[in-house]
């Protein structure tokens, strides 16, 4: 994938907000009554913990997207070093290890080392049910945002986005055949294009609980 010779200055760029049918569709179908644990890969937001104060949850916020994205196959050359990096990183192994209902990724697909994603995935394979979802965001265009964005829930039900760098890079573009390659055995449950250009994605594990619809 190309990245920028070095990393970026992280600087605010820009903002917008969009829509995320798929995301906001299938959080709305989870029963009331459940106890869930959610994972997103960004820091704490006021907005996402209004959000999320509607389940009885628990949530993982290792604000680690940088940390990740920064990740390299040249530093991490064996798969216990890739392991070890990610439980420092992601940090939710504890005395009772998360059973995760969603992962939130957002665009973080777009800019990790495809050793390393794979890596990601298997790694939270441990901590995932035959209930366990993915969600993420896929740039389709030739180009993309140097640095990937910070997403925040609103009060409204939307997605603010927020691009930290004017700088980009070439865009991987992943169709389905090869997403499925990279997030095995996670497969695409449902997918839309958005306004944005965005590939907004859903990924279950094969085994699904027949009880939830969508």
């Amino acid at each position: 994938m190309s990245q920028v010779s070095s990393n970026p200055v992280i600087t605010p760029a820009a903002g917008y907000r969009m829509n995320s049918p798929l995301l906001f569709e299938y959080l709305r179908q989870l029963p009331e009554q459940g106890y869930y644990q959610f994972l997103d890969v960004t820091t704490a937001t006021p907005g996402l913990l209004d959000f999320f104060a509607r389940f009885h949850c628990r949530l993982y916020l290792p604000g680690c997207v940088d940390e990740l994205w920064r990740m390299n196959t040249e530093e991490l050359d064996t798969q216990e070093k890739v392991h070890a990096a990610l439980s420092k990183t992601v940090l939710l192994e504890g005395e009772r290890p998360a059973k995760l209902d969603v992962i939130l990724l957002w665009d973080l697909i777009n800019y990790l080392q495809k050793p390393i994603l794979s890596s990601l995935i298997e790694y939270l394979l441990s901590t995932s049910t035959p209930d366990t979802v993915i969600h993420s965001y896929v740039y389709t265009r030739q180009s993309m945002p140097a640095t990937p964005g910070r997403y925040q829930f609103t009060l409204d039900n939307d997605i603010q986005v927020e691009t930290r760098t004017t700088q980009t890079i070439a865009c991987p573009a992943y169709y389905q055949e090869v997403l499925h390659k990279l997030i095995k055995p996670f497969v695409v449950q449902r997918s839309i294009l958005l306004s944005s250009g965005l590939q907004e994605y859903i990924f279950h594990l094969p085994r699904k609980n027949p009880g939830l619809f969508f």
